[in-house]
């Protein structure tokens, strides 16, 4: 017995809820490009800043805490949606 027949009432409320959650995939995926595009631009403009004041461009120790900080909300958010 196929256990996902038990979640709708009928194929159209499938297909509804079907194409509704493909055009929440797409508004997403949409405003990740803005966020992507936002942030890469954040990023140009400190390669600039970071020239004209004669600084490394590459930092480790900025990189290390954007990494550390983007895994910990990562994690954060795995830990809410178990409980």
């Amino acid at each position: 017995m196929n256990k996902t027949k038990e979640f709708f009432e009928n194929e159209e409320e499938a297909r509804n809820l079907l194409e509704n959650s493909k055009k929440q995939i797409d508004e997403i995926d949409n405003d990740l490009i803005d966020l992507i595009y936002r942030r890469t631009s954040f990023a140009k403009e400190v390669v600039f800043e970071k020239q004209y004041l004669g600084m490394e461009i590459y930092d480790k120790n900025r990189e290390k805490s954007i990494h550390d900080k983007v895994n910990k909300l990562a994690n954060v958010r795995i830990l809410m949606k178990k409980s």
